[in-house]
């Protein structure tokens, strides 16, 4: 869950800097585009963690 809410954080941190670079070229072209990537960093948070463990002796 830890590495799953650090890739989060660290994902909305990158739109929130992307938001607030000086350069408008390097800001979101439109507010649908911070939907999106806001929605993408919010649906990654969202998934949950999978573990799989396989045994030498159990068959694949």
């Amino acid at each position: 869950m830890a590495e799953t809410t650090i890739k989060a954080d660290a994902a909305l941190a990158e739109v929130i800097h992307r938001l607030l670079r000086k350069q408008p070229a390097e800001r979101f072209a439109s507010w649908g585009a911070v939907q999106e990537a806001l929605a993408q960093t919010l649906h990654a948070q969202d998934q949950p963690e999978v573990s799989l463990s396989v045994s030498a002796d159990e068959p694949v």
